[in-house]
């Protein structure tokens, strides 16, 4: 039995459904920026007492948890799953200089109060957000490799889906064609892969929704298969040796 920590959306918890039974996992991240996990903990919020999942990852958002959380759980993992879609958010810069990931249920639990829409919003694909995110990334990097786990880890890379297996328009987010996700993404993608993060990509052909998803039909509510496309890659990339190739290469 390995042990897998997650850092990400959705696509990769629910994939460990079906990898449960065969493993452990050691820890799972949501909603967390990594500008947010690079930042200072925020003064705010300090009071806050989680009832709930969503609770609980606003609450590691506010306290900056990922890297210490892998930290701690680095000796008893083996791979780290990591993907990308929180960053679709956008970050708050809050008066305090630090940074939080700008996700809907932050705004509802009112931690925030009026700083959650008047607070500058940082976007994706913006020069100001990637000149914030790149020694983020950077410092989550140089964490891997002094903890050995560099090359135990698997950067997922997800295109989003504009249909769903039975030829649906699935509604784009924020209004993004597949060439606007690909533009935003692209550089952000790149730079963990030339700093030597291992990458993969969901195939083309398993970029579809599913229009029964338990969360609803979206562009990154994928399809079964593509789930057991990844739940494969993933048993794939733990037999990989530490000192062996890199995971199959992303286009």
């Amino acid at each position: 039995m390995a042990g897998i920590f997650m850092s990400g959306g959705c696509v990769i918890r629910d994939t460990f459904e079906q990898l449960k039974h065969e493993h452990e996992l050691t820890g799972y991240v949501a909603r967390q920026s990594l500008i947010s996990a690079a930042s200072a903990p925020t003064a705010l919020g300090t009071d806050f007492e989680p009832k709930g999942f969503e609770d609980r990852q606003v609450l590691g958002d506010l306290t900056s948890s990922l890297f210490g959380r892998i930290e701690e759980v680095h000796a008893t993992t083996d791979l780290l799953v990591l993907d990308l879609l929180v960053e679709r958010l956008g970050v708050v810069a809050l008066p305090d200089g630090t940074h939080v990931t700008r996700t809907p249920h932050l705004n509802r639990t009112g931690i925030l109060g009026d700083l959650f829409a008047s607070s500058p919003m940082i976007k994706l694909g913006t020069r100001e957000h990637f000149d914030l995110w790149r020694p983020a990334a950077q410092q989550l990097v140089d964490l891997l490799r002094s903890l050995g786990m560099l090359e135990r880890t698997m950067l997922l890379e997800t295109p989003f889906a504009t249909t769903t297996i039975t030829g649906t328009p699935v509604k784009p987010y924020a209004g993004w064609t597949p060439e606007i996700v690909v533009a935003k993404y692209s550089i952000y993608y790149g730079f963990l892969r030339d700093a030597g993060v291992p990458s993969v990509r969901i195939p083309d052909e398993l970029v579809v929704s599913d229009d029964n998803h338990k969360w609803g039909a979206s562009p990154f509510h994928y399809a079964p298969e593509t789930h057991d496309w990844l739940r494969d890659t993933i048993r794939a990339a733990l037999t990989v040796s530490p000192a062996g190739p890199p995971l199959v290469p992303a286009a």
